[in-house]
């Protein structure tokens, strides 16, 4: 089964804001914020790797996964609706190197759906936030190997429960009650809206 190395983010402010907007592109994600390091099944990358920790994750800029299709299309032609904040760090600087995937960049997603629309619109809102800052992590931050198909299938239309700083920042940003929308009957419109007062 696939495997992917991820690392968490665990603090009071950035993480809550990315967890706020990935519930809000995508209400069905169960995910919590992280960052996507490496699938392990893809290279062979030794197991006591996971043993490393880093101190900091840098956010760079936000981005998606685009090339071009065919000679002749327009550059940068978005191929799959991925959105993410690519990420650095120089204490994982030995698991970045992937030939065979020069684009697969550390990131956190903030949306993997189906709306080319909806993911043109939220790249556009999040290429205009100010990236390029440090954050750092607890010293207990280590890799976590994850099977990719439960990674994946943590997903529900179930209701939850926000933590209560959730709540806070989305009253704070929003002046909405997180607890009695139903984030999956907005309209792409209304999402933008929220996700623009999020950033």
């Amino acid at each position: 089964m696939p495997k992917v190395a991820i690392l968490y983010i665990d603090d009071d402010v950035v993480s809550p804001h990315l967890q706020l907007l990935r519930n809000i592109c995508e209400p069905q994600s169960r995910s919590k914020p992280h960052v996507t390091v490496r699938y392990f099944e893809r290279l062979n990358v030794p197991k006591e790797y996971l043993e490393r920790g880093a101190s900091y994750i840098d956010l760079i800029e936000a981005g998606t996964f685009s090339q071009p299709t065919r000679q002749g299309d327009d550059q940068g032609v978005m191929r799959n609706h991925t959105i993410f904040i690519r990420c650095k760090s120089d204490d994982l600087a030995f698991l970045e190197h992937k030939p065979d995937y020069p684009e697969s960049d550390f990131h956190i997603t903030v949306y993997d759906g189906h709306s080319e629309g909806f993911a043109k619109q939220l790249l556009s809102e999040l290429t205009q936030a100010e990236w390029g800052f440090r954050l750092p992590l607890p010293a207990s931050t280590r890799l976590k190997l994850k099977d990719l198909n439960s990674h994946k299938a943590q997903r529900g239309s179930a209701s939850r429960t926000y933590s209560p700083r959730l709540l806070e920042i989305f009253h704070a940003a929003t002046f909405e009650r997180l607890d009695l929308l139903d984030l999956n009957s907005l309209a792409d419109e209304e999402r933008i809206s929220l996700c623009r007062a999020i950033i």
